[in-house]
């Protein structure tokens, strides 16, 4: 257990069971008893026992934890028990302790840096949950740096998650005289509250909380004036957040010894450390002497702490950078790149001329038939794959990434084709010659140049932002081509699909974007032969907020050029491989591990499903205790 944990302040929690079966069945029998299913129902003594457990969830968070809450998986998708970690439990009494201390008048400010995917954001969800629900006069404000964080229906946002725990709480634990509106949680009866904001350089300054939470905070692009204007607001200031590039003020704020440091890192997680090993000049030396390793498993003897696990999210990073910060917590505020340096000089090395080039020019009566036309001192229109029979390239499932410049003269717009199939770019089409309104009329003529064995054009993808998007997307919908990509919610469960043609760009769509295409030139699922799309990878850096921008946009001593919509090759990759088939994963055989949400989901299904084939499984009275 944590050095937080001390048996006088934690005597319900040492109780309560922290494998997954016994903490069901615990969980269940306490409910029984709380329902006084033994005295049959007396309501006095009902009444006596939800009282003490009330009392008791109130003098020990864990407790209440570990015996109430309930999270979500999103990656299963399921609702499991909470059942805390050792270094969870750590985390979340710190930021009591911390908020106890500030209520007495100390200023307790905790900076909570953290590994990727180790619940950072529910335990700092829990404690002010825990605070407004059992005791008087509580109010904690939550920043994030957009709404939708703060509260939406994504499972990603701060109220999401307290409304998910709240919702099963049970009734008689649950408070009921509450007001919940959008950014606001009120409970009347305690006179305590928890409101949201989004983050800006006059956050919360008008407010005084008992407690201040800034979620994400490396992410945002203020964060030295948020930090210094949130001064006064409250004397204990949670700063939550990953260490990303470029992230100053929070990577000043780690160093600060006035402070207190709770750091999350990935080899406080249990599930994350089987098989630890480690190497010095070249020597492998095995901690976790209890882990078998699979036959002829390949050790990476760079000096690094490494894990099977650590060993499988390398690749899954971008950039080395990524790795660095994101899951090692290297703390480096150098400039970062959204391509791997590395990669990219390999990847060039492996590019080659193109086997085509010149111009698609209409067919004279057709709206959609088109005609190439080699012309070597005009390449606006480049191939990568072989002309067949009436100088056509092969049928295939393709689909076209594009991205829109101003045209007449200014940064091109550019179309860049992949085959869907195989993660392989075939052609691209790039001019500064056509406005957004022509360049949609040549796009089109480009999806039906390319077509599938029913004659199906290619799909088509583009940036919609600005007045240039919106101008080409007119003319699409204006041209009735049907075979679009259509706008929809990316987080979330549902994933809704929208009428609105093409992808929107903002600060967590076009992250995600480039992620996903760095990712996969860097595990080779995306074929990039062309030279000059990767040599354009390299003038991508995130900026403050970990946004990829253009190195134009940030150097640029004009600011009315900085910001301005510029079509280039990198996006119309990134956003034609975001069309491409997604590689299947190997399906391997395991036992599921305890030690995760994952496997704790995975074991209570098999569980129940061989349960079901027993014939008192699905009898009363063991099928109405499960309702």
């Amino acid at each position: 257990m944590s050095r937080f944990f001390e048996i006088d302040r934690h005597p319900h929690y040492a109780m309560v069971p922290k494998d997954l079966d016994g903490n069901l069945v615990y969980r269940r029998k306490l409910l029984e008893w709380a329902d006084g299913l033994d005295v049959g129902k007396d309501p006095i003594v009902r009444r006596r026992r939800r009282e003490q457990i009330w009392r008791a969830c109130r003098r020990d968070p864990l407790f209440l934890i570990n015996s109430f809450f309930y999270i979500i998986e999103p990656r299963g998708e399921s609702a499991m028990p909470w059942i805390t970690y050792p270094f969870q439990d750590e985390a979340i009494m710190c930021l009591v302790r911390s908020l106890e201390n500030a209520i007495k008048g100390d200023k307790c400010d905790v900076i909570q840096s953290k590994s990727r995917d180790m619940g950072a954001s529910w335990c700092c969800v829990a404690v002010p949950v825990w605070r407004c629900d059992f005791f008087k006069n509580f109010s904690c404000l939550m920043l994030s740096r957009e709404s939708g964080l703060v509260d939406s229906d994504d499972p990603k946002s701060l109220f999401w998650k307290m409304d998910f725990i709240h919702k099963r709480l049970p009734p008689w634990l649950a408070p009921h005289n509450v007001k919940r509106i959008e950014m606001l949680y009120r409970n009347i009866d305690r006179e305590s509250y928890i409101k949201g904001g989004t983050t800006h350089e006059f956050s919360g300054v008008a407010d005084r909380t008992t407690m201040l939470l800034i979620d994400e905070m490396s992410l945002m692009r203020e964060q030295a004036e948020i930090w210094k204007g949130t001064r006064d607001v409250s004397r204990c200031r949670v700063a939550n957040s990953t260490i990303r590039p470029r992230a100053k003020t929070f990577i000043e704020l780690i160093k600060s010894q006035t402070m207190t440091q709770s750091r999350l890192h990935w080899t406080l997680h249990p599930d994350k450390v089987k098989g630890l090993y480690r190497s010095k000049a070249g020597v492998l030396e095995i901690i976790d002497k209890s882990f078998v390793f699979p036959a002829g498993y390949k050790f990476k003897l760079d000096g690094r702490t490494r894990s099977p696990w650590y060993d499988s999210e390398e690749p899954r990073c971008a950039t080395r950078a990524e790795m660095d910060t994101e899951v090692d917590m290297l703390i480096d505020s150098g400039t970062a790149f959204c391509f791997d340096s590395e990669t990219i000089d390999r990847l060039i090395l492996t590019t080659r001329p193109t086997m085509h080039c010149g111009e698609l020019e209409p067919v004279e009566g057709s709206a959609t038939e088109s005609q190439f036309n080699p012309t070597p001192w005009i390449k606006p229109f480049s191939l990568w794959v072989p002309l067949v029979g009436h100088a056509r390239p092969p049928t295939g499932r393709y689909g076209i990434g594009i991205d829109v410049g101003a045209g007449v003269g200014a940064t091109p717009s550019v179309g860049s084709v992949w085959r869907l199939d195989e993660g392989r770019k075939v052609a691209s089409y790039a001019t500064n010659a056509l406005d957004p309104k022509a360049f949609a009329d040549a796009m089109i003529r480009l999806a039906w140049f390319f077509t599938d064995e029913s004659g199906r054009p290619a799909m088509l993808k583009w940036e919609a932002n600005g007045s240039v998007g919106e101008m080409f997307g007119q003319q699409i919908v204006r041209r009735k081509f049907s075979n679009v990509w259509m706008h929809r919610k990316e987080s979330g469960f549902s994933q809704k699909i929208s009428d609105l043609p093409g992808w929107r760009s903002n600060n967590n769509t076009k992250p995600a974007l480039f992620r996903d295409y760095s990712v996969a030139l860097r595990s080779g699922h995306a074929i990039n032969p062309c030279r000059i799309s990767l040599e354009e990878c390299r003038q991508y850096i995130f900026d403050d907020g970990g946004v990829p921008v253009h190195r134009h946009d940030l150097n640029s001593e004009d600011p009315l050029s900085r910001k301005t919509n510029h079509g280039d090759h990198v996006v119309a990759d990134a956003l034609g491989h975001s069309l491409c088939d997604k590689p299947e994963l190997p399906t391997i055989k395991r036992v599921p591990n305890l030690a995760t949400i994952e496997g704790k989901r995975l074991h209570w299904e098999a569980e129940r499903k061989k349960k079901a084939r027993l014939p008192w499984y699905n009898k009363p009275p063991y099928a109405a205790s499960r309702n």
